[in-house]
């Protein structure tokens, strides 16, 4: 990997990512080590997308210090992306399901949801389709996030 071809925050970033992982005596830099560098960037795009997001990104950090640094990985995948008519309205819904293991591979936990986005159909136009699916993955993921921290939380309390 030559970081000289990556922009001054990315370059920033790695380092921290890799400073984290060194402090926490982890063999290796993870994608949660380069996640936490990215949140908690000085200026850094993550943190202004979060808060679009309607997320803290003191929080998201602090929670992916707590939970997502044991080495525990989550899979997502999107199991549906669908376009329906419903009454007066088109639906787009997508749903999401998280798999939870630990560094093994062991299954931890199983965590599903989605969310759907409706426009009326008369003010529907095909152009908006792409939009309107990027709206509704978008919803899912920051639901599915919420849902996830709020379930490791819980499993940390029993």
């Amino acid at each position: 990997m030559n970081l000289n071809k990556f922009t001054e925050k990315a370059q920033e970033a790695v380092i921290t990512a890799q400073n984290i992982a060194t402090e926490l005596t982890h063999a290796e830099v993870t994608p949660e080590h380069l996640l936490v560098a990215l949140v908690e960037q000085t200026g850094g795009i993550v943190p202004s997308v979060l808060r679009k997001m309607m997320l803290d990104p003191a929080r998201v950090a602090a929670d992916a210090r707590k939970f997502g640094l044991d080495l525990r990985n989550v899979d997502v995948s999107c199991v549906s992306l669908e376009t329906r008519q419903s009454g007066g309205y088109i639906e787009i819904e997508a749903q999401l399901r998280l798999a939870i293991s630990d560094d093994r591979g062991k299954m931890l936990s199983f965590l599903s949801g989605g969310a759907k986005v409706q426009i009326p159909r008369k003010t529907y136009d095909a152009r908006y389709l792409p939009q309107l699916r990027k709206e509704a993955l978008e919803n899912a993921v920051r639901g599915s996030f919420v849902n996830l921290v709020d379930h490791l939380r819980r499993a940390e309390g029993s």
